[in-house]
């Protein structure tokens, strides 16, 4: 036990200069990850959760009542666990290769490894759909995140436009594609009536790499007027890891 204590005693040092030249240590303070409900997670000041060089978060180790356990010293040891799936802190949510913070107008959809967004209005007009997946998963697979299912969406409706652009995304390239629909297209597998009411109107998928993982965001939209620049407002806000 004495010699563990040493080795997390160290790695709180090491933490402490990890993140001395960016952002510094807040505390310790509940978050939410899906699935396995409210944990205390050690957090930065931008209140974004503190992790390790692998990208694991800090969190506080605890005895069998919840009590924080301390060193010698009274400082409270700290261990790093993985971020296996979407944490909620704030106005922000964390996965293991991104965070995003959620803009005004914008609410979380609790998920498992992709975070979902949704517009706030009472007909959620708007959806966004993050994925990601480690460059050694992407590996010999021939789609990114996501697009499997925006080339179906796409196929399936009656396009009207569509269009690509390049532009960066959190300091890197990305690749969007918008496609303006009119409706669902009529097949054995959907009715006249299910196409009349498919309300979907923009669908847009961006595309981008970053230095561990690869990315995919499925964006979709009932307002027909919507820009991307609404999307990418969202977008913005994101921090690749």
């Amino acid at each position: 036990m004495k010699k563990s204590l040493v080795i997390l005693t160290a790695f709180i040092l090491v933490l402490t200069v990890f993140t001395g030249c960016g952002n510094k240590i807040k505390g310790t303070e509940n978050v939410t990850m899906a699935g396995m409900g409210e944990m205390a997670a050690v957090t930065q000041e931008d209140g974004a959760l503190a992790r390790d060089e692998d990208g694991r978060m800090i969190v506080p180790m605890t005895g069998e009542n919840g009590e924080p356990i301390k060193n010698s010293e009274g400082e409270v040891v700290t261990t790093a666990v993985a971020v296996s799936a979407a944490t909620v802190i704030g106005d922000i949510v964390e996965s293991r290769y991104f965070r995003v913070s959620i803009p005004k107008g914008w609410q979380y959809s609790q998920s498992n490894q992709t975070v979902i967004l949704d517009t706030d209005d009472a007909d959620a007009t708007s959806k966004m759909v993050i994925s990601a997946r480690s460059k050694e998963e992407q590996a010999g697979k021939t789609e990114t995140p996501g697009e499997k299912l925006f080339k179906f969406t796409r196929d399936a409706s009656v396009v009207t436009k569509e269009e690509t652009t390049k532009l960066k995304i959190a300091g890197v390239d990305a690749t969007c594609t918008r496609v303006e629909i009119s409706g669902a297209k009529v097949n054995e597998n959907v009715s006249k009536e299910q196409a009349e009411n498919f309300k979907l109107r923009v669908i847009c998928y961006y595309t981008f790499e970053g230095e561990n993982a690869v990315y995919g965001v499925r964006c979709e939209s009932k307002d027909a007027k919507i820009s991307n620049s609404e999307f990418e407002k969202v977008l913005d806000t994101l921090v690749l890891y």
